[in-house]
């Protein structure tokens, strides 16, 4: 299981949301590629950019960040936020974008996937779609878009197997009302996922701790298509260090 960083881009700055709520910033850095270099050098193979101005209005408002990042730095990117068009994707995958995440455009305009498949199929294999969720029940998990603003009647489960026979591999799914809290993963959610699709999963959202990321490796044991997990605040807080989480991951 790979341990994958977060960088959540607002104004150009490095920032964390609490629960995605725009009125709940904290400011890390002003320099993305400072914030990037740090965790190429602790070992990160893959680091989860997010423009989150694009999320909510739409088009890449820090594509200038992405560009100064991989000209700088060779390790992987995947990118999401803001990616409405064929004409966006070109201009990641130029930048050097190695999979680009959508979520947005998917669950907004069910032609997307196909205007894609016309453009180039093989593109389906670099596009991770983004499922973010909520319950108020904790019993079934609705798929949000638009920078988490606006809900579907689609659950994580239903968009999932939906996505199934796209052509696309992989999945970043998010227990929204644990994303930035700092308690937890939702641990019953990220296997009722993993039951319930044979997808690569990314699993994002709540994690604090080591404790943590040994149930998610342990989880990873027991489905192999349990490909990573994202961390954000608990990396800028301190509470884990990302050198010995990637190690933890790697132990079995």
């Amino acid at each position: 299981m790979l341990i994958i960083p977060a960088i959540d881009l607002k104004d150009g700055k490095v920032v964390r949301l609490v629960q995605g709520e725009y009125g709940q910033k904290k400011v890390y850095s002003d320099s993305a590629v400072s914030v990037a270099k740090q965790w190429e050098a602790q070992g990160a193979e893959i680091i989860h950019i997010v423009d989150l101005d694009g999320a909510v209005r739409g088009g890449l408002k820090n594509i200038a960040v992405v560009q100064e990042v991989k000209a700088n730095l060779s390790v992987k990117v995947h990118f999401g936020g803001g990616v409405r068009s064929v004409d966006d994707l070109k201009i990641l995958f130029d930048a050097g974008v190695h999979k680009v995440i959508i979520g947005t455009k998917i669950f907004s305009s069910h032609n997307f996937l196909q205007e894609i498949v016309r453009y180039d199929k093989l593109l389906l294999k670099r596009i991770i779609v983004s499922i973010d969720a909520k319950s108020s029940d904790k019993k079934n998990y609705f798929v949000q878009h638009t920078g988490w603003t606006k809900s579907t009647a689609l659950t994580a489960v239903e968009a999932l197997k939906q996505m199934r026979d796209t052509g696309i591999e992989m999945a970043v799914v998010t227990d929204i009302m644990q994303d930035g809290m700092l308690s937890g993963p939702n641990f019953v959610f990220i296997e009722k996922v993993l039951k319930n699709s044979c997808l690569q999963i990314i699993a994002s959202g709540g994690i604090t701790d080591l404790a943590d990321i040994k149930k998610l490796n342990d989880l990873s044991l027991k489905y192999k298509h349990l490909y990573g997990a994202i961390i954000g605040k608990a990396l800028y807080e301190g509470k884990i260090n990302l050198k010995e989480a990637i190690s933890n991951a790697k132990q079995t």
